[in-house]
């Protein structure tokens, strides 16, 4: 867990940044007590090395003014704020746009691979994919003949043969 505990100037804006430098939220600075930026109600600001959050919306050229539009806050705020704006689902959705539970996540990849159905051996009709031991099988048992001449051998993969010494043949056909 990391722990959020400075401000940072960056020109502009600031950030609240963790104890490894990493920006967790940006936030615009303003130089006067006239915005030179729109703030939602509710969103976070700095004003004069301060942090603030807007009670009210402000405009740009609206006059800043503690009490009236907006009111000094804590880092602590912000972050709750944060918190409870982000919701995490705890099951997978095919609508939501939410972040997930890695947990969920897992258990869903864990789940895939159980719930395919392998066939043994190659099956007329069927879309499930076939174990290699099945596929080895049903090659090896192959039973396609050519007639060459007079004589008629049994054919092994790719049009090849095992001839009378034993060796393998290529068929002419």
């Amino acid at each position: 867990m990391a722990y959020i505990d400075e401000l940072e100037i960056n020109s502009e804006t600031r950030k609240i940044q963790d104890t490894q430098g990493r920006a967790m939220i940006c936030l615009s600075v303003e130089s006067s007590a006239t915005a030179t930026a729109t703030h939602a109600e509710k969103s976070y600001f700095i004003y004069n090395n301060q942090l603030y959050k807007a009670t009210a919306a402000i405009a740009i050229g609206d006059t800043i003014t503690e009490g009236t539009n907006c009111e000094t806050t804590s880092i602590a705020d912000v972050m709750e704020h944060i918190s409870d704006e982000l919701v995490i689902d705890t099951a997978m959705s095919g609508t939501s746009t939410n972040a997930v539970q890695n947990k969920v996540i897992k258990a869903a990849l864990d789940r895939k691979q159980d719930s395919l159905t392998f066939d043994n051996t190659p099956t007329a009709n069927s879309a499930n994919p076939v174990k290699s031991g099945g596929v080895k099988s049903a090659i090896d048992t192959l039973d396609n003949y050519v007639k060459e001449g007079s004589e008629t051998r049994r054919v092994y993969h790719l049009g090849f043969y095992i001839g009378e010494d034993g060796g393998l043949c290529e068929s002419d056909s």
